[in-house]
């Protein structure tokens, strides 16, 4: 495995860790009506339901209630008032959309900012800023065109487009041009000196979006980067690569400047035997474990411990969907779990 390839996975494994530290922070949770304050792991493994609010104050985790809800264009969903609220619609509660009528709003031909015409509600029409017609077919109106140019851009090429466009891309608008009739002015290039110490030829704006150093009409072979202080970067998993200090701060590494890898003994980390919760066993480091949901058992093999199996049963979802699986998962999919039962009975039938 390359180095670069190595430092990918370790900024990707540092990534699911910051991601698992998130994971563990306490808030409301709601488990059989009730709230408790705990972190979203153990809330999840109770069977609750967690929720946005750090605490139980001003929640309530009685079940919501459904309704329907008539949107603004006419269509009815069932759902909760909140998010009825939401979307702008009128709630109807402990009603099925079938018994509810909801009124339909008037459509028209919609004049969009950049001259085309699309059939729309007044509503969906103020969203895209356009004139609204009411009770109009599009082949009914004529839209007003926006003026037209030549737009040059800040890399120096030329664009025909309008100028609420050219505007958008940061360029300079030309109304009423053809490119060919207009000469962009061209951006500077010259050597840009990247933070990694290579040299690379581009505009100033593309230097400094790298960070890097600019150095006008210059080429890479007219101009000495500065090379970055390298080392032997630790990573957390115990494997040496060497890298630079910024580099190695990414991976969450610790650097030893001017050593080559050959030169430094990396701590390892401790292994050992990890009981997932499906039950099966792997050999992981405890960090490994602890994002995997796992227990973890130090210094022991798998052959050396016994991992507590979890009872199976069926999971019925909505929609009549069935899946054997756990208690702990089914919970966390909202199913009703049925145990001692399996999907291949039928058990989620009416």
């Amino acid at each position: 495995m390359s180095k670069v390839m190595a430092l990918g996975i370790v900024v990707v494994a540092a990534w699911a860790s910051q991601a698992q530290a998130q994971h563990k922070f306490e808030r409301a949770c709601c488990i059989e009506n009730e709230c408790f304050v705990l972190d979203v792991r153990t809330c999840l493994d109770r069977g609750g339901r967690p929720l946005h609010a750090r605490s139980c104050e001003n929640v309530s985790c009685e079940p919501p209630v459904l309704g329907a809800c008539c949107l603004p264009d006419g269509r009815c969903i069932q759902t909760t008032e909140g998010v009825c609220e939401r979307f702008r619609g009128e709630f109807t509660p402990e009603e099925e959309c079938e018994n509810v009528v909801c009124e339909q709003p008037v459509r028209g031909a919609c004049c969009l900012r950049d001259g085309r015409c699309k059939e729309l509600t007044e509503d969906m029409c103020a969203r895209f800023h356009g004139e609204f017609h009411p009770d109009d077919a599009c082949e009914d109106v004529e839209c007003e065109q926006p003026v037209r140019g030549a737009c040059c851009l800040p890399n120096g090429r030329c664009k025909e487009t309008t100028e609420g466009k050219c505007q958008m891309m940061r360029g300079q608008f030309n109304p009423e041009m053809a490119c060919e009739d207009v000469e962009c002015k061209q951006p500077v290039r010259g050597a840009c000196c990247l933070p990694s110490g290579h040299c690379v030829e581009s505009t100033e704006r593309m230097c400094e979006m790298a960070h890097g150093q600019f150095n006008p009409e210059k080429a890479c072979e007219e101009v000495e980067c500065e090379q970055p202080e390298r080392g032997a970067c630790c990573l957390p998993n115990g494997r040496c690569i060497e890298a630079t200090e910024r580099l190695c701060e990414m991976a969450h590494g610790e650097f030893h400047p001017d050593e080559a890898c050959e030169e430094v003994e990396c701590e390892q980390p401790q292994r050992g035997a990890c009981c997932l919760p499906d039950g099966r066993c792997i050999e992981a480091t405890e960090r490994m474990c602890e994002m995997a949901h796992g227990q973890f058992t130090p210094d022991e093999a798998c052959e050396n411990v016994v991992c507590e199996q979890p009872e199976l049963g069926a999971c019925c979802l909505r929609h009549g969907h069935c899946v054997d699986t756990t208690e702990r998962m089914c919970d966390h999919w909202r199913g009703e779990w049925l145990a001692e039962e399996k999907c291949e009975d039928d058990p989620c039938e009416d």
